[in-house]
């Protein structure tokens, strides 16, 4: 095991534990709740995402919303999943913080126009967390 990959093993047992009792978490004090896609999509409009519907989109499809979850076996962490062994100038524990994994989404991204790093881009999972056209039915 990588030295620091205990801590992050169990910020994410207390993550969980925290989630299933309702609570907040006590390592990092933010909530823990779902955050909707209109709180994502203005995340992504004060970091600057150029599209913050697809940018949103992404992040729902990525995380559930849900700005702490860890994936991809510990090595993917936030609202749009940033994974770690990709971009190694992160740490999972900024990563949970939602500001902070907008702004690695928004580098990532190359400010916003190539969601190609994103595998819920790519697929087309994203395209059902998009609003609505106005006028559609």
């Amino acid at each position: 095991m990588k030295r620091g990959s205990g801590v992050l093993l169990l910020l994410a047992l207390v993550v969980v534990a925290a989630h299933a009792q309702g609570g907040s978490s006590p390592v990092t004090g933010n909530r823990l709740g779902k955050m909707t896609f209109a709180e994502i999509r203005a995340l992504a409009v004060t970091t600057g995402f150029p599209d913050p519907d697809t940018a949103a989109a992404i992040a729902m499809a990525e995380s559930g919303g849900f700005p702490h979850v860890i994936g991809d076996a510990g090595s993917s962490f936030g609202l749009w999943q940033v994974n770690i062994p990709s971009h190694p100038g992160y740490s999972g524990d900024e990563l949970i913080d939602p500001t902070k994994n907008a702004l690695a989404a928004f580098r990532i991204s190359k400010s916003g126009t190539d969601f190609a790093p994103w595998t819920t881009y790519r697929n087309g999972a994203y395209k059902k967390y998009m609003p609505a056209a106005p006028g559609a039915a």
